[in-house]
């Protein structure tokens, strides 16, 4: 297993369209995290993009779990996390260009934020790791095979590191 660390300044990289398509060719489904202890203090109002953007994916839902282990993240049994597995097909790579502007979910130009979900993972058809991020850290890694690596041209963003984050081999439980 090769992995690339995300090694830049996440202000000046928008280049979301790019690693969607490098994603779209290599995996099968995507999570989204919502951390419940956070979404319970985010005003109503400021959750009318957030609930569209769910709305929008619902049709491609393939489960929705509650856990206190995930990418890079150990949380209290009072903290769990909600991931919400998607299948990744042509739609969702739209609506996900469509209202994400970034890896981190920080907004562009001015664009409302989603405040929520956090933390896009990509999996495998296999339904193992290949892309994992926690937003607010600024974090991603590709987890790459060497058959992977000769095939991907990955931005020059990331850099090959010798030792993987906690908890980056996950499995889909699907």
């Amino acid at each position: 297993m090769r992995i690339f660390k995300f090694s830049h300044d996440y202000d000046n990289y928008y280049k979301f369209d790019e690693l969607i398509e490098i994603c779209f060719k290599h995996t099968s489904f995507f999570t989204l995290t919502e951390q419940t202890n956070i979404i319970r203090q985010i005003p109503d109002n400021e959750m009318i993009l957030y609930r569209k953007f769910e709305k929008e994916l619902k049709p491609f839902l393939v489960k929705k779990f509650d856990t206190t282990k995930w990418y890079c993240y150990y949380v209290t049994e009072q903290n769990k996390l909600t991931i919400d597995v998607y299948k990744f097909n042509e739609e969702t790579k739209r609506i996900l260009n469509s209202y994400i502007d970034n890896l981190f979910f920080e907004a562009k130009n001015k664009r409302e934020s989603l405040n929520m979900p956090m933390d896009i993972c990509f999996f495998r058809k296999n339904k193992t790791l290949f892309l994992g991020t926690v937003s607010h850290e600024s974090i991603a890694s590709f987890y790459l095979s060497d058959q992977e690596y000769n095939k991907i041209k990955l931005p020059a963003e990331f850099v090959e590191v010798d030792k993987p984050l906690s908890n980056f081999d996950i499995t889909l439980p699907i």
